[in-house]
């Protein structure tokens, strides 16, 4: 191989590894998003199983949001497609 072939061999290796490097600032992006929507589901989790079971109240606006369980799941169950 001459030195030209080795040059360009180097700059296809540093191109790449540019791309390497930007792949992997997105995808710690990513991991970020993953992890705040899985906490914002847990909250959310906790806080349906919290007006389950009565420790917290949903009708903050009276007469505008189901405080039946019963109601709570079929509505759930209606915005997934599911049947309850």
């Amino acid at each position: 191989m001459s030195s030209v072939d080795h040059r360009e061999l180097h700059e296809k290796i540093a191109l790449i590894e540019t791309d390497i490097e930007g792949l992997t600032e997105a995808l710690d992006r990513c991991r970020k998003a993953m992890l705040l929507a899985k906490v914002a589901i847990a909250a959310g989790a906790l806080w349906i199983l919290a007006v389950l079971v009565g420790v917290s109240r949903l009708d903050t606006t009276p007469n505008r949001l189901p405080t039946n369980p019963s109601a709570i799941l079929r509505s759930g169950s209606a915005c997934s497609d599911g049947n309850l």
